[in-house]
């Protein structure tokens, strides 16, 4: 016996999917809380309904990782593995 999935969150609005270009839109009211940029990935399920997910974001793809000066923090701290060994792995 297949069991009943139930769907959770709240009913928004009624959308019309609109023309872009080659492509169709769908809106997203400003009281949902998406920022502008925001990156989602759109799923087609097998029943014919459509899944919006957010994209995570991989921290090292940011512009803060990638205006971040990790040579100068290298330079501070010393390179752990230019360190001499000393213990058992000698």
């Amino acid at each position: 016996m297949a069991e009943k999935v139930e769907k959770q969150g709240k009913i928004i609005g009624r959308f019309v999917a609109r023309k872009s270009g080659n492509s169709l839109s769908l809106t997203i009211p400003a009281e949902v809380g998406v920022e502008a940029g925001k990156e989602f990935v759109l799923v087609a399920q097998d029943d014919g309904s459509l899944l919006y997910e957010p994209q995570h974001v991989n921290p090292w793809h940011t512009k803060a990782a990638k205006d971040y000066d990790f040579r100068g923090d290298l330079d501070k701290m010393g390179n752990v593995f230019e360190e001499p060994r000393m213990g058992r792995e000698l």
